[in-house]
């Protein structure tokens, strides 16, 4: 573009990610400003102006709270598309059926509190928008590795602590909660005792002959 006469810019850098790991880290970077006379011919000039951010620290807060607890990724995988992703559903599927049509929903969230914050009670709670024909067991596992919302599939998903962290009755009842209580989980987290993987919920009884899906709000 050209420029018809002085102009002040300013600049705004930011983060996409709130990760611990982040804080107090800095950032060396340059800007390079490449110029000529408008029309090309005559006068040219490049200037790089170099420059430095740092982040500071927001984990502020001393008393635990929801404001520390942030959701990171959600996805759902099925066994008869055993390539394919479901990061951008809008819904957690769980499904039990024989033929290789199991489906099975992983989460995950970030705890975000200050050191030797001690963790009295968790409970992960999902809300149940279209409950199975039948009353189901669904179980919630500790994963043991690593994965992303967009790249999670059945062929990959992690494999899953065992025995699982709790079981829950679904129900037939449609637009309920249905809450596991996760409390060694999130301690082990907040501790660094292991690492936060998030979790799996799957159908304690998989491959049914009849068709047994549950679905969970994203």
């Amino acid at each position: 573009f050209t420029f018809d006469a002085l102009e002040n810019w300013d600049f705004t850098v930011s983060l996409n990610n709130d990760d611990a790991s982040y804080q107090e880290e800095t950032c060396d970077f340059d800007i390079v400003f490449d110029g000529e006379q408008s029309g090309g011919a005559g006068f040219s000039d490049t200037e790089t102006i170099s420059n430095t951010v740092t982040t500071g620290e927001w984990i502020a807060s001393t008393e635990p709270g929801d404001d520390n607890i942030s959701p990171i990724a959600d996805s759902y995988d099925d066994q008869d598309d055993g390539d394919d992703n479901h990061g951008t559903s809008s819904e957690l599927k769980v499904r039990s059926k024989s033929g290789e049509e199991n489906k099975r929903a992983f989460i995950r969230f970030d705890f975000l509190f200050p050191a030797g914050v001690a963790i009295e009670s968790a409970d992960l709670k999902l809300f149940l928008d279209n409950a199975p024909s039948v009353d189901r067991t669904y179980a919630v596992a500790r994963s043991l590795s690593s994965w992303t919302e967009t790249g999670i599939t059945w062929d990959n998903q992690p494999a899953v602590e065992s025995p699982s962290t709790a079981t829950v009755s679904t129900g037939t009842t449609n637009n309920v909660w249905r809450s596991w209580d996760v409390l060694n989980d999130v301690g082990g987290f907040v501790a660094g005792t292991f690492s936060n993987y998030g979790w799996s919920i799957f159908d304690t009884v998989e491959n049914s002959d009849t068709d047994r899906e549950g679905k969970f709000t994203s």
